[in-house]
């Protein structure tokens, strides 16, 4: 797939770019890939020798860049074509204003060979808005948001070099466990007053059954954090369950303590966490991805920590419970047959959702994820 991400920046029709790539743990086979790129003297080579975390190789390649913005763009990712022009041009004209854009993603599904677009709004296509950070923020604390479209997580998003800068002068680092990403968004945001949203996409997203944050919602966060060398990655939060939403939360409440802004960390919601949390394990339970026994500890966890808040907590967490369960019974039961489907049917059933997919428009078939970006 790092062939198609390279490409994808180097046949942009915007040419004035520097592309840093990074060889983490030195592969031979990423080599071989990369080293028919390096006569082009915008694209410079890194490798490390050892294998670093997610953490660790995010902070390293963060502090290599030397232009006036910067994005990350993982080896499973493409820039669509025009995307460097379009952000060159919204940036010239508001040069003084935006020190964070982002922008949503379609998802290319490799196995099907379809591009499902982005739930971005048609008639808004060429537009940008801007949002306040701080509302965006207690929205994500509040509400428990998650990872949604608007959120600058790197990958998704442009940054102003000398805010970047910055930022590593005041805390060193803004790439830190749990997840790097998110918690890059939440230091950018809790140092901006606002950040600029292009309401199209501007990248492509593929291979997403290899994504860590997608695996671990339907299964745990346990490989990863190992992989972090990580013993208690939970600090702050009182269910330690080794859950999506665990770390999103603790990432948020850390950079808020971090930076300073008790405002955010004040007006986070219990209630909505024991949602989130219970709603989680429902999807772990329907994926069938760990055993029984698992499931029967973290609900048993879940429980344990929502005993000890208040009883209005409490109460407010079953209310919402009543009311989800009823509103999606009769999607449990469909997603089960779906599921019993694909497992009986096999390519039959995936041709079927394929077909669909392309008659509602929601979908476009294509050869490769390349094409899908715009690049014949």
């Amino acid at each position: 797939m790092v062939h198609f991400a390279i490409e994808s920046v180097l046949l942009q029709n915007f040419q004035d770019f520097e592309v840093i790539i990074s060889n983490n743990g030195a592969l031979t086979s990423t080599r071989e890939v990369v080293s028919k790129y390096l006569n082009d003297e915008r694209v410079k080579y890194y490798e490390s020798s050892q294998v670093l975390s997610m953490v660790e190789h995010w902070d390293k390649v963060g502090k290599l860049f030397v232009g006036k913005y910067f994005l990350i763009l993982t080896d499973r990712c493409l820039l669509k074509q025009d995307s460097l022009n379009f952000l060159y041009k919204t940036l010239s004209k508001n040069d003084q204003e935006i020190e964070v854009i982002s922008w949503p993603w379609d998802l290319y599904l490799n196995e099907l060979n379809i591009l499902l677009k982005s739930k971005s709004k048609s008639e808004y296509e060429n537009e940008i808005i801007k949002i306040d950070s701080t509302e965006y923020l207690r929205n994500q604390a509040e509400n428990m948001g998650g990872v949604d479209y608007p959120m600058p997580r790197g990958m998704n998003s442009c940054i102003d070099g000398i805010f970047y800068q910055r930022l590593l002068r005041k805390y060193l680092t803004v790439f830190v466990p749990i997840s790097p990403d998110v918690s890059f968004s939440y230091y950018c945001l809790m140092n901006t007053r606002s950040f600029w949203y292009v309401q199209r996409a501007l990248m492509i997203s593929q291979g997403a059954s290899i994504s860590n944050g997608g695996q671990a919602y339907v299964s745990t966060t346990e490989k990863y954090t190992k992989s972090l060398n990580i013993e208690n990655p939970i600090q702050i939060l009182p269910c330690k369950v080794p859950f999506l939403v665990n770390a999103v939360a603790e990432d948020l409440l850390t950079t808020a303590i971090r930076c300073n802004r008790m405002d955010i960390y004040n007006a986070f919601c219990k209630t909505n966490y024991y949602v989130k949390l219970l709603s989680e394990w429902d999807a772990k339970f329907i994926a069938h991805k760990i055993s029984f026994f698992k499931l029967f500890l973290f609900m048993r966890q879940i429980k344990t920590a929502l005993y000890t808040e208040s009883n209005i907590i409490q109460y407010q967490v079953q209310l919402q419970r009543k009311q989800m369960k009823s509103n999606k019974l009769l999607k449990f039961f469909r997603r089960i047959f779906v599921a019993s489907t694909i497992g009986l049917l096999g390519g039959y059933s995936i041709s079927f959702r394929q077909q669909r997919a392309l008659r509602s428009g929601s979908a476009m078939k294509f050869n490769d994820a390349k094409e899908a970006a715009g690049f014949n």
